[in-house]
């Protein structure tokens, strides 16, 4: 048979057992639509082995893009990828340029910026803004210099004054920056 039409209403193409709405079946692969039992309505594909699956599931509250297993999801348009999750850790790779026109929130210990030049509008920047009650953190700018000790520009609290200075310091603690000299 090339179609069936169930008595549940559910419609088969290239399968004679529908397990949705739509089930459609060819030796490559599957698409299948239908509602799941909380009402959500779901649109997947998978593989003729089983073995790869991707969903797309809305609900009242959310839409989901999701991939079964340790498979990545990727995003892109005109044959470029843009966008690549993995599927195992669920790190997101961008490969083109990316605009955020809103707030941007990095939760996280640590934050590498590779890039030649570092432009910031702000006037302002605000070093150990976690520092409550009495302080204890020297604060400032290391800059890398190399095989040679680094030099930094700082504010040295247990001195209660600024420094300029060279140091081993990488930048790599969160504390009081060993000095090499003042």
């Amino acid at each position: 048979e090339i179609m069936i039409l169930k008595a549940d209403g559910k419609v088969g193409i290239g399968t004679t057992a529908p397990a949705g709405l739509l089930h459609l079946r060819v030796s490559s692969g599957a698409l299948n639509t239908y509602y799941d039992g909380d009402g959500d309505k779901i649109l997947w594909f998978r593989t003729a082995s089983g073995t790869a699956q991707s969903e797309w599931k809305v609900d009242a509250a959310k839409t989901w893009i999701t991939t079964r297993g340790t498979l990545p999801l990727k995003f892109g348009t005109n044959d470029t990828l843009a966008l690549t999750i993995d599927g195992s850790s669920q790190a997101a790779t961008f490969s083109q340029n990316v605009t955020v026109s809103g707030n941007l929130t990095v939760s996280g210990t640590t934050t590498t910026v590779d890039t030649q030049n570092l432009l910031v509008n702000d006037p302002l920047i605000v070093l150990a803004r976690n520092q409550t009650g009495t302080p204890t953190l020297d604060a400032g700018i290391i800059i890398e210099r190399g095989d040679s000790n680094n030099a930094a520009i700082y504010w040295d609290e247990s001195e209660d004054r600024f420094g300029f200075t060279t140091t081993s310091e990488t930048g790599s603690t969160a504390g009081n920056i060993a000095l090499t000299d003042y």
